[in-house]
């Protein structure tokens, strides 16, 4: 037994008889001390220490406390008492789940400190990270007494435990990658940093009329810049959970403005001549400028471009872009067509659209008596319009159909809005790691038309995932957290994140090291124990200890949250007067096997036997009664019922035993 266990065990002892004797004094005529942990910034790896204050403390004769911490960030290395306090004990448990529990207790007469002494300092050795130092309230896990025995009030918990917290220190952020000259209505735009150790949170700042449409808080955003945007600088600071800030990081924006992209109004055309187009200059600088539909124009890519002999009315579109800037504005006008016969021209302001979007219809009527009426309609059905040019809001590809009419004459025509499928990105995916490596594959589906950008994020970090083109795509990662999509779209629409994937990971189990006392095998492992016994799992053996009743090679593995440790020392365990058979007096066949196996015996071996099956994780899949043996020593054995696989087949004769390895195959 070692000296931790010696004192954990006198402690509970002590602490456990003193509060058996006075839970039956309840008067409550004197409230707890207030208990608090202190909260400390680490500036780097090494030593802390953490005082355990008291205001209150008054006629105290008994103190019990557990105090709960995340062992991967610190370590406990010692506790020191007050002077006062000679006898407080301390010790410390393995939860199980990443944490330690600290207990103290401490029994004498009653006893008075002024107010915020340090009844304890607890050391530590700080590594990295952030982790709450917590109180833990069960009742009787955080509790005082007087010298007389009477139990304290403590209700509610919170007024008499203050909880502590251990945070990282932090560096600058920086440098925030993004783009540094960017266009007014230039949209979904990232800036992101790499993520910061010991960081729990991320404050961004844009320059005015920029709008941070997702990741504030974590190491990523997606901005859009608004017809209002100035140039200015992102900046962003983190803070780590005890609320300690960083510097900020910051990079220079320069927000460009739009070229003039209007267009001068058309005098009416006649029927079948041609126009001249007139663009606005674009404003100071230089600018390209492409107009469209193309094959309407004698050369689409001029300031002011001539037409083709035009016949029914269109609508032309300009785009202008700026060579310096990269910017770009457009601009739309509808040429008139006067005298000829009546015709239409249905056409939509925009081919191809975002599920939900609007857009707005055009008659392009032209020719006829002037005089004009319309009916659209549309299939699916949901457009009835007598407008020249409805607004609609299709929610799938919709075929608009038009009807015009001048009183004399009738005249048809169509236009197909294509709408695009809805983007939607699912995550999905649950694992737990064990150890300090090892990585898992999240998925992530993707609805509509690749490819897709999309910003997955856990706890305060956000990655970026650009340009993907396929569906569903698999995410490596190696941290821990909960993982949800914080914002999606594909080459026109934006869309929406669904479903949720975690990632945990736990320490692997230390090797458990085994021993025989007397005929009981002893783990030193306090849970989580799989006995095993020449290489197969022993159905139900998981405690601390096990007594073997066979002959054997025994070891034992450890198995905690998923988490499988090494295996332990083995140990070569003789029963008197059962022994192994010769494997040469036994023959089985088939093997591999379907239905049944037969098991012939050597006329040496006589008497009942009984047959036992085990998968190879320890579960027993088959037990037989004693059967006696036929004059010709066979005996066949049923297995339609179990499943394809590897199994262990255990026969046992008296006093002897044999071990056979036995495959299934499937059935069919």
């Amino acid at each position: 037994m070692t000296a931790e266990t010696h004192l954990k065990e006198n402690m509970h002892r002590i602490l456990s008889i003193l509060f058996m004797g006075i839970t039956c004094i309840q008067a409550f005529a004197q409230n707890a001390p207030r208990t608090h942990l202190a909260t400390v910034n680490a500036t780097g790896p090494g030593v802390l220490e953490i005082p355990v204050t008291v205001q209150g403390f008054n006629n105290i004769g008994s103190i019990y406390l557990s105090v709960d911490y995340n062992f991967s960030v610190i370590q406990l290395t010692m506790a020191v008492p007050h002077p006062q306090l000679s006898t407080f004990l301390y010790g410390e448990a393995d939860l199980g789940t990443g944490f330690h529990r600290i207990t103290m207790g401490w029994y004498g007469n009653g006893l008075t400190l002024p107010d915020f002494s340090t009844i304890m300092t607890i050391h530590f050795n700080y590594i990295t990270g952030n982790t709450d130092l917590s109180f833990h309230d069960n009742g009787p896990s955080c509790e005082y007494a007087t010298g007389q025995g009477q139990v304290l009030n403590d209700t509610p918990f919170t007024s008499y435990y203050y909880n502590g917290m251990i945070c990282g220190d932090l560096n600058n952020p920086g440098p925030i990658t993004g783009e540094t000259s960017v266009c007014k209505r230039q949209n979904t735009i990232s800036y992101s940093v790499e993520p910061l150790v010991n960081a729990s949170s991320y404050t961004w700042l844009v320059p005015p009329g920029v709008e941070i449409v997702a990741g504030q808080q974590t190491n990523l955003i997606v901005v859009d810049f608004l017809e209002n945007a100035v140039s200015g600088e992102v900046s962003v600071y983190a803070a780590n959970p005890c609320g300690i800030m960083s510097t900020a990081a910051i990079l220079p924006v320069t927000v460009n403005g739009l070229p003039q992209a209007g267009i001068s109004t058309v005098s009416p055309v006649p029927f079948g001549t041609a126009a001249t187009l007139h663009g606005d200059a674009g404003g100071p600088g230089n600018f390209s400028f492409h107009w469209s539909p193309e094959a309407l124009l004698l050369d689409p890519e001029v300031q002011n471009p001539q037409t083709v002999n035009l016949t029914a009315e269109n609508i032309f579109h300009l785009m202008v872009t700026n060579l310096e800037t990269g910017c770009q504005d457009d601009d739309h006008e509808t040429v008139e067509i006067t005298g000829g016969p009546l015709t239409v021209n249905p056409v939509s302001i925009a081919d191809s659209i975002c599920a939900g979007s609007q857009v707005m219809l055009f008659a392009l009527c032209s020719g006829g008596t002037g005089n004009y009426s319309f009916t659209w309609t549309s299939d699916p059905s949901g457009l009835n319009s007598s407008e020249e040019n409805p607004i609609i809001w299709p929610e799938m590809t919709t075929t608009c159909f038009l009807t015009a009419s001048d009183g004399n004459e009738t005249v048809s025509g169509n236009v197909v809005i294509f709408v695009e499928e809805i983007v939607i990105a699912t995550i999905s995916g649950t694992d737990t790691l064990c150890g300090d490596n090892g990585t898992t594959a999240l998925s992530v589906e993707l609805t509509g038309l690749p490819p897709w950008d999309f910003v997955y994020s856990f706890g305060s970090h956000s990655v970026l995932v650009a340009g993907q083109d396929q569906s569903p795509c698999n995410l490596i990662t190696g941290d821990t957290g909960s993982y949800q999509i914080s914002f999606v779209q594909n080459s026109r629409c934006e869309g929406t994140g669904d479903g949720l994937a975690s990632v945990e990971r736990y320490p692997v189990p230390p090797t458990p090291v085994i021993e025989v006392n007397e005929n009981t095998l002893i783990s030193d492992a306090g849970s989580g124990n799989q006995w095993y016994r020449n290489d197969a799992a022993i159905p139900g053996a998981n405690g601390i200890s096990f007594t073997p009743a066979e002959s054997g090679k025994y070891y034992d593995i450890v198995t905690r949250l998923s988490c499988v440790s090494d295996t332990s020392n083995s140990i070569d365990i003789i029963i008197p007067g059962l022994d192994e058979m010769n494997d040469c007096n036994i023959i089985i066949y088939p093997n591999p096997a379907k239905d049944h196996i037969t098991v012939r015996l050597s006329e040496t071996l006589t008497g009942p036997v009984v047959f036992s099956l085990f998968s190879t994780d320890g579960r027993l899949c088959y037990a037989s009664e004693q059967i006696n043996q036929t004059k010709s020593g066979e005996i066949s054995l049923n297995i339609n019922n179990l499943e394809p696989g590897f199994y262990l087949l255990i026969i046992k004769l008296k006093n002897h035993q044999s071990t056979h390895k036995l495959s299934i195959l499937n059935k069919h």
